[in-house]
């Protein structure tokens, strides 16, 4: 078995040792809202003839606040120990976000071209690899490329055409499934849809939660997304 590395929930069981169990693990809670925030800090500064001149301060990054329902102990524990851990290591971890989850298939990419980073499209192939059968705007999908690892950044589909998908954030880093790549030669490189997840730590101090009368825990937390 792996050390769990996604945030506990009915799917992603963790064990008493920590690590991932999805037979006999317990089960963190669902979630009650998650709110999925898009952040990019901009310059914006107008001259006096009123012609504004806008630039990107940074880069994007996600943020995923989470609530859930009140809670009995033992789905609390299992999401607010996770936390803990966490914190206190400060190590990143991934959160699935099932209510974007999509079924595509001819989800990896064919061997002939590679993409720098940068770009905000994806061309569609008409057949085999790389048709993205499927897919519709809004999906939230995330790279898994075996020679690049830290390649952790997720993405929104924006739009979608018969030709190509358009996606926001521009591509973190190159993406290169052809003879050329210098680590592999044609690596399987794929989009990952139908199990969308971002990679967050708790960025705050303090992790809170308030217990009742009843013995249920009131608990929510707030994430933002980190790379390294």
């Amino acid at each position: 078995m792996a050390i769990q590395t996604v945030l506990p929930d009915p799917t992603h069981k963790i064990a008493d040792d920590g690590q991932e169990n999805t037979s006999s693990g317990a089960a963190g809670p669902g979630f009650k809202t998650v709110t999925l925030i898009s952040e990019l800090p901009r310059l914006i500064n107008t001259s006096n003839s009123g012609i504004s001149f806008r630039a990107l301060n940074r880069y994007q990054k996600w943020k995923v606040n989470i609530r859930y329902n009140d809670l009995i102990k033992s789905e609390f524990e299992a999401v607010y120990l996770y936390l803990l851990q966490r914190q206190a290591d400060q190590l990143a971890f991934f959160v699935d976000l099932p209510q974007y989850s999509q079924t595509v298939s001819a989800n990896s990419f064919p061997n002939t071209s590679a993409y720098e980073a940068g770009v905000t499209t994806f061309a569609r192939a008409s057949s085999g690899a790389g048709q993205f059968t499927g897919i519709a705007k809004g999906a939230l999908f995330h790279v898994t490329d075996p020679t690049d690892l830290v390649h952790k950044k997720a993405y929104k589909v924006v739009s979608v055409s018969s030709t190509q998908i358009q996606f926001t954030p521009p591509l973190q880093r190159k993406i290169d499934p052809t003879s050329n790549n210098p680590v592999v030669a044609t690596p399987t490189i794929s989009l990952i849809f139908d199990e969308p997840r971002v990679r967050v730590i708790a960025p705050t101090n303090e992790i809170t939660y308030t217990l009742n009368s009843s013995g249920l825990y009131s608990f929510s937390v707030n994430l933002e997304e980190a790379l390294g």
